[in-house]
């Protein structure tokens, strides 16, 4: 009896090759990826030497791989991208081949950092990532502007709290905004702790834009402190206390959507241009608001002056 022939075994499909960001390379550009793997992921990150590289592939299908490496790297030397990056580039693999050691103890530290930004995003990377990342950021000599561009590009969708130092500066321009009558969207909020990340500004930096842009137009009369550098909250202080003890009311209950408050930051002169309220006509204008009639307050005042009428005509 003939043996039953044996099924082959069969073949492990090939892992599929992926992009700078962990994504499947599209079916069929898999040889050309995986030959010049290195510069597939790079050049996604430049339009001109993206579109040079789809053409290059074009043709290298269409000639089914008979084109050397010596052809694609004499292209690529022509490449404007090549040009400005090569110097750094090569400065690196020369670094690495000179001082191996000390080349893999300086990249595993811009990993830890890299690893403690993404914390800061709320985003956890895996080490490959961040040692892709760290090996970009010194062949490219990246910024640390850059750096945050990509780290950016890999942070979910849809975060709304972050941690870290990020989560503080969050925290620090939304308590701010409140504090100061500022109705920023959340999405204003993030952008602004993106740019603070990327160091492209500083939180003063988003405060002192805020109160140019927002603050001294909508109190013209306190211009030129707001633009010297002085909150509206500050400003506002004394006006508050004064309606707090007038009003009988705690102080935390003050905002800037009271309209007593308003008119007395917002006041007008009699030739109809921005004028500052002097306190003690901030008192007279609280006196005038129904909330003080109910007043501990008010009743002495109509007290005392019942008081003295009476006395006027000599019946007390």
């Amino acid at each position: 009896m003939a043996p039953r022939p044996t099924k082959p075994n069969p073949k492990p499909k090939p892992k599929p090759v992926l992009d700078a960001q962990g994504k499947p390379i599209a079916k069929g550009d898999d040889e050309i990826a995986s030959r010049f793997g290195q510069f597939y992921q790079i050049m996604e990150s430049d339009p001109a030497l993206k579109k040079w590289f789809e053409g290059f592939a074009k043709r290298y299908k269409d000639l089914r791989g008979q084109i050397s490496q010596e052809t694609f790297n004499l292209e690529l030397n022509q490449q404007p991208w090549y040009i400005e990056n090569s110097g750094t580039w090569i400065a690196d693999a020369k670094e690495k081949l000179e001082d191996a050691t000390g080349y893999a103890q300086r990249l595993e530290g811009d990993v830890a950092y890299l690893r403690d930004v993404a914390a800061g995003y709320g985003v956890a990377l895996d080490d490959s990532v961040l040692t892709q990342l760290a090996t970009s950021k010194r062949q490219f000599n990246w910024n640390e502007s850059q750096v945050f561009d990509e780290l950016e590009k890999l942070m979910p969708e849809g975060v709304d709290r972050y941690i870290g130092a990020a989560g503080t500066a969050q925290d620090s321009l939304s308590t701010w905004a409140r504090n100061n009558g500022l109705s920023l969207s959340e999405n204003s909020v993030k952008d602004y702790v993106r740019k603070i990340s990327r160091r492209d500004l500083t939180l003063d930096d988003v405060k002192a834009d805020l109160r140019k842009t927002y603050m001294a137009g909508a109190y013209p009369a306190w211009s030129d402190r707001i633009n010297a550098g002085q909150d509206i909250s500050d400003i506002a202080a004394p006006y508050k206390s004064r309606m707090a003890k007038l009003l009988e009311i705690d102080e935390s209950q003050i905002d800037f959507n009271d309209n007593m408050l308003s008119q007395g930051l917002q006041g007008v002169g009699a030739d109809g241009k921005a004028g500052i309220v002097p306190l003690y006509e901030f008192d007279k204008m609280i006196r005038k608001d129904p909330r003080w009639d109910r007043t501990e307050n008010a009743l002495k005042t109509y007290t005392d002056a019942g008081s003295s009428i009476l006395k006027m005509f000599g019946l007390r």
